[in-house]
């Protein structure tokens, strides 16, 4: 993440994930709060690890994520993923149609196996058909299929 999208991202949420001062103590800064929750998401740490980083504790860096995520939804989501209308859903079945000839979808996904390391002890668990060990990872785009259908009462 660049600089300049960090300081854009932590404009928009300043608001909503400041902490007051108190005579108990002086809240962990917007910034830090931040940091931790992306750091969070970009490596999959522990939060044991992250707190061990950040000088927090485990809880605390919990309650932070789950926080802060919850506010990056909740800025993000009206802006980068608003609700699909019926004008929506047409103009994506348009392009399946279109361009794939590919009717009635709206939506698609998709899978990749991800090569790992074996896990230890874990015997032919993560084995794939394609003679590696994997993760399967999926893709997914609204996959819905529109089903046209007029019922004639007789």
């Amino acid at each position: 993440m660049s600089q300049d999208l960090f300081e854009e991202l932590h404009e928009l949420l300043i608001p909503k994930i400041s902490k007051c001062t108190t005579n108990w103590r002086t809240p962990i800064s917007t910034r830090e709060r931040l940091v931790i929750c992306l750091r969070y998401l970009a490596t999959g740490d522990s939060h044991q690890t992250i707190a061990f980083s950040f000088r927090v504790g485990r809880s605390t860096v919990g309650g932070i994520v789950k926080e802060v995520c919850t506010e990056i939804w909740n800025t993000l989501q009206p802006e980068y993923m608003p609700s699909p209308t019926e004008e929506t859903w047409k103009q994506s079945e348009k392009g399946y149609r279109e361009t794939w000839n590919f009717p009635n979808c709206v939506g698609s996904i998709d899978g990749k196996h991800v090569s790992i390391k074996c896990p230890k002890n874990s015997g032919s668990e993560y084995f794939c058909y394609k003679k590696f060990f994997s993760v399967v990872l999926l893709a997914i785009v609204a996959i819905v299929v529109l089903q046209f259908h007029r019922h004639r009462c007789r």
